[in-house]
């Protein structure tokens, strides 16, 4: 039977095929079988982990009758990383993100930063990246005029 952990890989409970050193797993493993090797690879250097990007991902929730809900997006089949799949919406910081006249309403630079554990130039970025992502990937728009309001329709004539 085959399961996602939660960490984006699938890993079967029941099979049994040998392992790293040809042990096979137990029905309680978790984690995917090149794990422990992977591991040892990170702690003798064979295995470089890559630089961490400044990213943002944005989970948009609302009540419902039954319960909250989440909004969710499905990923193209065609795309070469997790095709198909489904994702919150988010990426990447960039270059605009991190322009420092952007208008501003809601929580300042500085609680942001404070929340984030950065400075507030970072914080900038990633709540800008956020903000753009999410209308770029769901067409809604956390902005407004004021810390208490959004832009309700983003379909206009511009």
């Amino acid at each position: 039977m085959s399961t996602t952990n939660g960490l984006g890989s699938s890993t079967s409970e029941a099979v049994a095929e040998p392992g790293a050193g040809g042990v096979a797993p137990s029905a309680a493993q978790w984690y995917p079988l090149e794990w422990p090797e992977r591991i040892r690879a990170l702690a003798d250097g064979t295995l470089v982990p890559v630089e961490p990007r400044r990213a943002a991902t944005v989970l948009l929730l609302r009540d419902t009758a039954a319960g909250s809900a989440v909004h969710m997006l499905r990923r193209r089949a065609s795309m070469a990383f997790a095709g198909g799949a489904y994702a919150y919406p988010g990426g990447s910081v960039d270059a605009r993100d991190e322009e420092r006249d952007t208008g501003w309403a809601g929580p300042s630079r500085e609680w942001w930063a404070e929340r984030l554990g950065t400075d507030e130039g970072t914080a900038q970025a990633i709540v800008c990246a956020a903000v753009r992502e999410t209308f770029e990937e769901a067409g809604v728009l956390l902005a407004g005029p004021d810390a208490r309001t959004v832009v309700a329709d983003t379909t206009g004539d511009d």
